[in-house]
């Protein structure tokens, strides 16, 4: 009984994530398409100005950048987007792996592997200190 129902809300989950998925990114894409057109009608309000002014390289120059802002495809930015972070991500990992050094084991004596001190593990009572 109790696979049938993890089955069904699995499902459920996944449908909802994708209606919910391409809400965002219709949204994200609108949104995105509104800002483009506000830039790209005050670059040409701007290159109007400076052209009624007599800076005909300067509106050009606007005009040109305006041209620029037009994507075809809004999606390209995310895939560029990912891309670059999967190139960092690997790049971190590389330099991780250079910077990682072996460390060096320490040898611990006999009396710290025993619990004893120095002057207890000599049976005949001679210490490295100085003992008898």
């Amino acid at each position: 009984m109790d696979n049938p129902i993890r089955f069904l809300f699995e499902k459920l989950t996944e449908r909802i994530f994708g209606i919910i998925g391409s809400n965002i990114g219709t949204s994200l894409s609108t949104c995105r398409a509104a800002c483009e057109a506000e830039q790209q009608n005050l670059l040409e309000d701007l290159a109007r100005k400076y052209e009624a002014e007599g800076k005909q390289k300067l509106a050009d120059q606007l005009r040109l950048q305006a041209a620029r802002i037009t994507g075809t495809d809004p999606a390209s930015d995310g895939a560029h987007v990912l891309e670059t972070l999967g190139a960092t991500q690997n790049l971190i990992e590389l330099q991780q792996d250079e910077v990682e050094v072996p460390r060096k084991r320490r040898r611990k004596g006999r009396s710290a592997l025993s619990g004893t001190t120095p002057a207890e593990d000599d049976p005949a009572g001679n210490s490295a200190t100085g003992g008898a």
